[in-house]
């Protein structure tokens, strides 16, 4: 059993450490109720830029725009109507989905309001693995009756019987941290 991230055993605090982005100093920050420096600033990184989200919506228009005024000019019918509104969706995908991939912070994966608070809370129990039942679904484990949201590969990281202590963000919930051991 691993007591504290601190006696470095092989291969569990590593990889837990890994699969959840954090380090001995973010665990301290943790335990005291905050987000560390580097967890703030990582998770500031990955944040929306806005003006890249304008961009993108600003080409989205301008090509419907165009489209709209090819179908005009060439005289208006059903036929035409209706290859605007495939040309339109075949053209917006792209957009949607990288807007979509600008809105999904990949590695903070921290909200604005997880920044703002900064707040870190912490829950100590047994790790209960909930395997994704679908495709689109999440894979969870569950401490006690709190339910967190985790990568696929953390769910072999969790040793049965082991008590963990989650340090999650009080707004998103999102698990910034895990010690082995109560």
């Amino acid at each position: 059993m691993i007591s504290n991230p601190t006696t470095q055993t092989p291969k569990r605090p590593a990889t837990l450490m890994t699969v959840f982005n954090f380090t001995l100093s973010d665990v301290s920050a943790n335990k005291a109720g905050n987000l560390s420096k580097r967890q703030a600033r990582l998770a500031e990184a990955t944040q929306p830029n806005p003006l890249v989200q304008l961009i993108l919506m600003g080409h989205v228009a301008l090509i419907i725009g165009v489209m709209v005024l090819i179908v005009m000019a060439s005289g208006v019918t059903t036929e035409k109507l209706l290859f605007l509104g495939v040309a339109s969706m075949v053209i917006l995908s792209p957009f949607l989905y990288a807007m979509n991939r600008v809105n999904t912070t990949q590695k903070g994966g921290l909200s604005a309001d997880d920044l703002a608070s900064g707040e870190v809370l912490s829950h100590s129990g047994q790790v209960t693995p909930i395997p994704a039942t679908g495709l689109n679904q999440p894979t969870r484990i569950q401490v006690d009756d709190m339910r967190f949201t985790v990568p696929k590969s953390a769910l072999e990281l969790f040793d049965e019987g082991t008590t963990y202590t989650i340090y999650y963000t009080s707004e998103s919930k999102k698990i910034v941290s895990v010690v082995a051991g109560a």
